[in-house]
């Protein structure tokens, strides 16, 4: 019995001088490594041993370009697993035009680690290769394991197929992409491509922002029956009709404006005041706004006839305030002042398309800037006969 103790409690000395000899050359081959020189690389990993060299073999073919492969091939036996370390040796294959070893190490290193960067290597690689049949397996495999940036590979993606549709069929589940792929058309203002992305995201309301956003790009850059249908889907406001007489937005001010699309704007002014609160809208001027100064307005649309705007106001001033609307440039009379509630009427000239309905303020002849507020409430755009 005491022979076997002593043979057990010798064996687990041996193993823990071991271990801590291990450990010992372990912190010296670091200590060395830390030089980052070709010399005190080669000294690493001669004093660690090749059994755990694979990352010193790594960043010495990255800092010589001409023992590159060699230090890469030791590196791969030395830890069969080390992807990067595949990764590297097919891309150097297929810089010298070795396309076949290429994808075999690139294949390589994605059997080993089934993470993004090899499936995201593989999808460049066929990319670069026009070999659209193995490119878009790899194109899905990236995108199910990316989670932050998809941008890169969606401009992989729109390169090989411009086309929204076809382009998100090649994925399976291409709901993560709809959004990311459309701010990408945003950004390269492809708003007719964009939205053919958004007829897909109608029915899911965690859209809605995105949907209105394009709305109001739409709107600006003058496709008004797109931006309509975006709108109507997404603002979660009764519907634009314009040939049924339904074309002013949130009009009853139940709801504060989104500041986009054919909701209303708060202009940002100094000197000018807003407050929005259910059903009305009060701007105070302090006299130190600019001249002429746009308080309010609202993009809409109008088709042929003739409308009236008519609205409920009240004003607290000293002088006339010279507060008026205008359609574009044609301007309307000042608002006249009252200190009780009335209702006041804007008879807009008669047009078409896209226009822009504004509330602004502009001294009046011998007076200085207006001091004072108006409120607002129940504005309703009418057809007149």
């Amino acid at each position: 019995m005491k022979t076997a103790s002593r043979l057990l409690s010798g064996a687990g000395a041996l193993l823990f001088g071991l271990a801590a000899f291990a450990a010992i050359r372990f912190a010296v081959a670091e200590t060395i490594f830390r030089h980052d020189t070709s010399r005190a690389i080669r000294r690493a990993i001669v004093v660690q041993g090749s059994t755990s060299s694979a990352a010193f073999e790594e960043r010495l073919a990255e800092i010589h370009a001409l023992e590159s492969r060699e230090a890469l091939e030791r590196a791969v036996v030395a830890n069969p697993r080390a992807a990067s370390a595949w990764i590297a040796l097919g891309l150097l294959q297929e810089g010298a035009g070795n396309f076949a070893a290429a994808e075999r190490l690139l294949l390589q290193a994605a059997r080993v680690d089934r993470q993004h960067l090899p499936a995201w290597t593989l999808a460049n690689f066929y990319f670069r290769r026009a070999n659209r049949r193995q490119f878009w397996p790899w194109a899905e495999r990236t995108a199910s394991l990316t989670y932050d940036d998809f941008r890169p590979l969606l401009r992989l993606c729109d390169q090989f197929e411009p086309d929204p549709d076809r382009m998100l069929a090649h994925f399976g589940d291409a709901r993560r992409l709809r959004t990311v792929y459309l701010d990408f058309l945003i950004g390269e203002n492809r708003l007719d491509a964009a939205q053919q992305v958004a007829s897909g995201m109608r029915n899911d309301h965690a859209n809605d922002p995105h949907l209105i956003d394009l709305a109001d790009r739409q709107l600006r850059a003058g496709n008004a029956d797109w931006a309509i249908k975006l709108w109507n889907a997404a603002s979660g406001l009764p519907p634009i009709e314009p040939s049924a007489g339904k074309i002013l937005t949130n009009g009853d001010l139940f709801r504060a404006p989104l500041n986009l699309g054919f909701d209303w704007r708060l202009v940002q002014n100094e000197g000018v005041a807003e407050i929005w609160m259910p059903s009305e809208l009060v701007f105070t001027l302090s006299g130190s706004q600019p001249e002429p100064c746009v308080v309010l307005e609202q993009t809409i649309y109008l088709v042929s006839g003739h409308f009236r705007l008519r609205f409920d106001y009240m004003t607290r001033a000293q002088r006339p305030l010279g507060i008026r609307w205008a359609l574009d440039n044609a301007e309307g009379p000042p608002i006249a002042q009252s200190d009780e509630w009335r209702e006041g009427v804007f008879n807009l000239p008669r047009t078409q398309g896209i226009r822009h309905l504004r509330l602004f303020s502009r001294r009046e002849p011998g007076n200085t800037r207006a001091e004072g507020r108006i409120e607002l409430r129940n504005l309703r755009l009418e057809e007149s006969f």
